[in-house]
């Protein structure tokens, strides 16, 4: 199914955009550096130095959002060429779709400001000290404190509306955390309360929980294409993010034994009918048929593994596969 190509030695995180492998290291003087690799011929396109490394990505048609350990932003073109930089000491936030808002926060924790940044005007927008962790989703834009979310107005940070998850679920009440948002899926916010093992689904208009179900939420991801919440550990389940409902269920642990996967990531692969994930322990790494519920593909790479804060890309025909080593392991499609 995929045959390995390639392995990038030194690699902290990493991308793909077309046929591009885009790819960051850490210098011997702390600083940073990006490359973009053409992955059908194995030749470097481009370098760029940074002053520190580069550890998180977020990007769209243009280009894409980079931002160090310190959240420090830049804002890059595919081409490598000068990048904009978020102007200090505004930080970066969290941004899972990118289009023209960017989470941003300033001073120090409990003082803090949080608020949005705009890529045409090149400003901050607002900034509040009310308005706590935002998450950007495009043009959606989420906050949460204490298991408190709301949903503000891009533009102006005016409150939509507010859903204090401790009405609903009492035992959170006194716990520290927050919420993890899965994704939007037509009109709902899905969400995990890892603390509680739930997964639950809110109206994007109103903030009005729809459905709430009792499973080891934070192992579950969106596959937006298909409409479909999938988790995959040492079983397989399958839900539907409109009701909440059952779809498909394989729950036979000694298969996976056999196999050679129990998986504990979120942040797994997608290809079609294909979830490709990795062993927690072992470096092992496997293609789930959700339709015959058999691996279709195994590859084990021996003296490594596959630690679960790396993800696993997909964007075909490439796949990477980051091992505990910091070496990146490049598949393509056969």
């Amino acid at each position: 199914m995929f045959k390995l190509i390639d392995k990038y030695d030194n690699v902290l995180r990493y991308f793909l955009n077309e046929n591009n492998l885009f790819f960051t290291s850490e210098k011997m003087d702390n600083g940073g550096e990006i490359k973009k690799m053409d992955l059908s011929n194995g030749n470097l396109i481009a370098s760029k130095s940074t002053g520190s490394a580069l550890f998180t990505f977020t990007k769209n048609a243009n280009g894409f959002l980079a931002k160090d350990i310190s959240g420090n932003g830049l804002l890059f073109s595919y081409l490598l060429d000068k990048p904009i930089e978020i102007p200090s000491p505004t930080k970066v936030g969290e941004n899972h779709v990118l289009t023209d808002f960017i989470s941003v926060y300033q001073g120090r924790i409990k003082n803090r400001e949080f608020g949005i940044y705009s890529i045409s005007s090149n400003d901050v927008l607002w900034m509040s000290s009310q308005l706590k962790a935002l998450e950007v989703f495009g043009d959606k834009i989420f906050g949460q404190s204490e298991f408190v979310i709301y949903r503000t107005a891009p533009d102006t940070g005016r409150l939509l509306w507010k859903s204090d998850l401790k009405t609903k679920y009492r035992e959170l009440i006194g716990i520290r955390g927050g919420v993890r948002i899965l994704g939007l899926c037509e009109n709902l916010v899905i969400a995990a309360i890892e603390n509680i093992d739930k997964l639950i689904a809110l109206d994007l208009a109103t903030g009005v929980l729809k459905w709430d179900r009792t499973t080891l939420a934070g192992f579950y991801k969106l596959d937006i294409i298909k409409s479909k919440l999938h988790i995959i550990t040492g079983a397989y389940k399958c839900l539907d993010p409109i009701s909440g409902n059952a779809l498909d269920s394989f729950d036979d642990q000694q298969y996976f034994k056999e196999v050679g996967i129990f998986s504990q990531r979120n942040n797994y692969a997608i290809d079609g009918d294909h979830l490709i994930t990795t062993d927690y322990q072992k470096g092992i790494i496997g293609a789930l048929n959700t339709a015959t519920h058999k691996f279709d593909w195994l590859h084990e790479e021996e003296g490594v593994s596959f630690p679960t804060p790396s993800p696993v890309v997909y964007q075909a025909p490439y796949l990477l596969v980051h091992d505990n080593r910091g070496t990146l392991h490049i598949f393509q499609k056969e």
